[in-house]
């Protein structure tokens, strides 16, 4: 027990940078991501934080990973969830990425913007065009 204490205090120890580079060897089978975020924190005393509110964390998570690092395991569980995370000292900031969507906004919704703004203007002449005839 003594071993195993001395173990936790010397991970934590460990800079930040090094939580993100921790091994882990986890195997899921429709776990929802709460449980999966529990077996991280006890099996391997990786701080995560997150809001029980903000995020919907019953999606399942489905995957064997065999001594990765918690950052590949993270980025790995959380794609597609519409959940990003950040490492805040030596713990891990679980937060929403939809209100933001940066990679949207910046790629495919400019292009769907510009193409509903062609289709505005396009819309608009329409509505001329029967005006003008009708003179």
């Amino acid at each position: 027990m003594l071993f195993a204490l001395a173990g936790l205090s010397t991970q934590a120890q460990n800079s930040s940078a090094s939580v993100l580079e921790r091994k882990v060897t986890v195997i899921f089978n429709q776990a929802p991501l709460e449980s999966v975020l529990r077996t991280l924190r006890r099996q391997y005393g990786v701080r995560i934080s997150y809001s029980n509110t903000a995020l919907d964390l019953s999606q399942p998570v489905t995957l064997s990973v065999q001594n990765q690092p918690l950052r590949s395991l993270l980025n790995t569980v959380l794609a597609g969830k519409n959940i990003g995370y950040e490492l805040v000292g030596d713990q891990v900031v679980l937060h929403s990425t939809t209100p933001s969507k940066p990679s949207l906004d910046s790629g495919a919704n400019a292009v769907s913007k510009g193409a509903a703004t062609k289709a505005t203007a396009a819309f608009t002449l329409t509505p001329n065009k029967p005006t003008a005839s009708s003179k």
